[in-house]
């Protein structure tokens, strides 16, 4: 394998189902970004105006491995100047991602595993295929496999560009905490539509609304408004001063961020983690220009953007090149002439893939020719794994019971006993063959 990414804290599992589901309800497929010490979700809409992205450090796995030797050309981008920062990136099904991650059972979970072949020898049945493993506390293995398309393209820059400018005082920037946003947006009906934040001097104004929609004298929206009102002293961190800026987005989004940053937080408290901060990170500019949302937790980082509406009291600001944008993935396509090269291999259930041939040169194959071994594509699993008492590496594996993790055993549904133990055969006769049962002649 290439690429193994596991899990197996309660804590981790289940902040990787939200993560995993947030960025689902953003559209309808995720990019998956591997290197060798980070694993990166992205989510970018259909119109390019909002952008979730989730970092994953090593030490968020119980193991992240990847192997960049005869790795396909397909989905990977070499970095010249750091090979260590080389990235492999396709895209999966947000669909597919949410039946097996939503409503995760953490605590019945052993671990998680995440499996990606992508050598350039791989065969086209294992191809292109996000493997999948779970182990349960019941010792229950369950092992799915999901299809992706490789892709490019450059990664999103706007939070590099911002922390530059904001170096610079070029960029607004402030720190509140997620719990005031939570309480805020709880009393905001599901049906708001758009959010807007309005620095006034020391003042700063949160504002949830809905637009009046009016049309032959019949209101199709009701108007609506909801709104908080700060002073920036409370707020844990600013260089707000006293300027005046208004921005204005869509309520999805940043709703949607909130709830993850509070459900991390109240997760880390029930498990008595530490490194979960209580409180996120907003850089914007003007509307038009993006507004980022950066939450920073134990090994990961959570970052959404959404690009601002444009004000139409100055339409002078308007220009048709943006200095700012979210680029989308490009699927890359494999050319006919390397299916059509494609050489033969053994699939994962252990058949060959041969060409249609004639019976005379199958019968001089048979002659002339050996049987291939099956030791020559042993060589596609030979990924060495670092740890053993992790079972996901190995064919046809059983789970290993570790000293760390002891298991009780008065609580299993399953049955302890040895099924290679001899039992006792017993001989069973028909209605015809016992003794008892023996059909008697009607002449005696």
């Amino acid at each position: 394998m290439s690429i193994v990414a596991a899990i197996d804290q309660r804590e981790n599992i289940s902040v990787w189902s939200r993560s995993v589901n947030s960025l689902a309800s953003i559209l309808d497929h995720v990019r998956f970004s591997f290197c060798r010490d980070s694993l990166m979700l992205l989510a970018v809409n259909s119109s390019r105006t909002a952008n979730g992205e989730i970092v994953f450090t090593s030490l968020f796995f119980r193991e992240l491995a990847f192997s960049t030797d005869y790795i396909s050309s397909e989905g990977f981008v070499a970095n010249e100047l750091d090979y260590s920062s080389s990235t492999y990136s396709f895209i999966v099904s947000s669909k597919h991602l949410v039946m097996l991650f939503k409503n995760l059972d953490s605590p019945s979970l052993n671990y998680i595993c995440l499996r990606v072949d992508c050598r350039s020898d791989t065969p086209l049945t294992r191809r292109y295929k996000l493997m999948v493993e779970v182990l349960t506390k019941k010792l229950i293995v369950k092992k799915f496999h999901m299809n992706y398309l490789p892709v490019t393209g450059d990664l999103n820059t706007v939070v590099s560009q911002y922390k530059e400018e904001y170096e610079k005082g070029n960029v607004q920037y402030f720190q509140a905490e997620t719990a005031t946003f939570k309480l805020f947006l709880d009393m905001v009906p599901g049906a708001t539509e758009d959010f807007s934040i309005e620095v006034k001097m020391t003042k700063i104004v949160f504002g949830a609304y809905t637009k009046q929609v009016l049309k032959d004298r019949e209101f199709l929206k009701q108007p609506m408004l909801i709104t908080i009102l700060m002073s920036t002293e409370e707020l844990l961190d600013t260089n707000l001063g006293d300027v005046n800026a208004v921005v204005n987005f869509r309520l999805k989004d940043i709703r949607n961020f909130i709830n993850l940053c509070t459900a991390m937080k109240s997760d880390a408290l029930d498990s008595d983690m530490i490194g979960v901060e209580s409180h996120f990170n907003t850089y914007f500019k003007s509307n038009g220009d993006p507004i980022v949302f950066e939450y920073k937790a134990q090994n990961l980082t959570i970052t959404f953007i959404q690009i601002t509406a444009e004000d139409s009291a100055k339409p002078e600001l308007k220009s048709t090149t943006k200095p700012y944008t979210l680029p989308a993935p490009a699927i890359q396509k494999v050319s006919e002439e390397k299916l059509a090269n494609w050489t033969p291999a053994v699939s994962t259930y252990g058949k060959r893939d041969v060409a249609h041939l004639s019976r005379l040169d199958v019968r001089t194959s048979k002659l002339t020719s050996a049987p291939a071994s099956h030791e020559e594509y042993e060589e596609l699993d030979n990924f060495q794994y670092s740890l053993q008492n992790i079972t996901y590496g190995k064919r046809s594996s059983t789970p290993i019971e570790s000293d760390s993790v002891k298991r009780a055993r008065d609580d299993t549904d399953y049955s302890t006993s040895d099924d290679n133990a001899p039992q006792e055969q017993v001989q069973e006769f028909g209605p015809t063959q016992h003794e008892t049962y023996k059909p008697k002649s009607l002449f005696d």
